[in-house]
C-alpha cells in the first residue's frame, strides 16, 4: 500500500472511535491495536532513504547558499585563498564550519580520527604531510588550528590502550598512539581523577602534542620562525557549547560560550 492508504486507513478508525462511543471495550481495543499496527506500517514506508537525504541536502545547498551568492562562488571557481588550515576529528559532531562558522574559501580542512597531527614521516604518513604542505607552501595559510573536542571516542579509545601495548583494531590505536606521550602526561598528572575528567584533560593535551608534531614539518617551523605562520589549539565542549583557544606559547585566550 502506498503511505497515503496508511494514512487515510488510520484516518478512517480514528473517525470510527469518534463518531461510535457506544463500541463495546473489546471491539475499541482492537479498532486502537489496528491503528497502531498501520501507524507502524506507515512509520516503515518513511525510512530513512539516503539518496533522498544527500539530494534534499544539495537541492538545498543550491538555493539557499549557491544561488543566493553567485560572487562567490564564480571567485571560488578561478581559485582558492583559505587563511587557516584546521585540523580537526572525523566525529560527526564536530564539524568546524558550523562551529566556527566557515565560510567556502576561507579554511583548509583536515579531519581524521582524533584531530591528530602526526609528526613528520614522508612515508609513513605522506598523505598527512602532503595537506600540510600544500596548505603552507602552495595555498600559503596564515594560521594552523588543531581542535580538540568534549567525548571524543578516539581519546578514550588511547586511554584505554592497555599498558602492554594489546592492539584490539587494525588501525585506530595504531593512529592514536600518535599522542601517546600526552596519554602518559595525563596519566601522572591526573592520575587522581576518574576516566573521564582524564580523558578531558587528555583531549587538550593531545592537541598540544600536534601543536609540537607540526613542528617537525620544516616549512611549517620556517613559517613560524619567520612569523608568516601561527599554531593554535582549540577545545570544542559540544556539551556546554564553549570554545578554548590558545596559542604555541599555550597563551589561553578567554573561553567562548554560551
Amino acid at each position: 500500500m502506498a503511505l497515503e492508504v496508511y494514512e487515510e486507513a488510520i484516518a478512517g478508525l480514528k473517525n470510527l472511535l469518534s463518531e461510535n462511543g457506544e463500541l463495546e471495550g473489546a471491539t475499541a481495543a482492537e479498532v486502537k491495536k489496528l491503528m497502531t499496527e498501520l501507524s507502524g506500517a506507515a512509520a516503515a514506508k518513511v525510512a530513512f532513504d539516503p539518496v533522498a537525504r544527500i539530494q534534499a541536502g544539495f537541492e538545498h545547498f543550491k538555493k539557499e547558499n549557491y544561488e543566493k551568492n553567485p560572487a562567490l562562488y564564480e571567485e571560488l571557481s578561478k581559485s582558492q585563498s583559505p587563511k587557516f588550515l584546521v585540523f580537526a576529528c572525523s566525529d560527526s559532531r564536530v564539524c568546524p564550519s558550523h562551529i566556527l562558522n566557515f565560510q567556502p574559501g576561507e579554511a583548509f580542512m583536515v579531519r581524521n580520527i582524533a584531530s591528530m597531527v602526526p609528526p613528520y614521516d614522508q612515508k609513513k604518513y605522506s598523505g598527512m604531510g602532503a595537506a600540510i604542505e600544500y596548505a603552507v607552501i602552495h595555498l600559503k595559510v596564515e594560521d594552523i588550528l588543531v581542535i580538540g573536542h568534549s567525548c571524543c571516542g578516539g581519546i578514550k579509545g588511547l586511554m584505554s590502550i592497555p599498558d602492554d601495548g594489546t592492539m584490539q583494531s587494525d588501525f585506530i590505536e595504531e593512529w592514536v598512539n600518535i599522542c601517546k606521550v600526552a596519554k602518559a602526561k595525563v596519566r601522572i598528572e591526573c592520575k587522581d581523577l576518574d576516566f573521564g575528567e582524564q580523558c578531558t584533560h587528555l583531549e587538550k593535551e593531545a592537541v598540544n602534542v600536534s601543536l609540537g608534531n607540526l613542528l617537525t614539518y620544516p616549512f611549517v617551523r620556517e613559517g613560524v620562525v619567520n612569523k608568516t605562520l601561527s599554531l593554535k589549539g582549540g577545545h570544542y565542549d559540544f556539551v556546554n557549547c564553549a570554545f578554548e583557544l590558545w596559542d604555541l606559547d599555550f597563551n589561553l585566550s578567554p573561553s567562548l560560550s554560551l
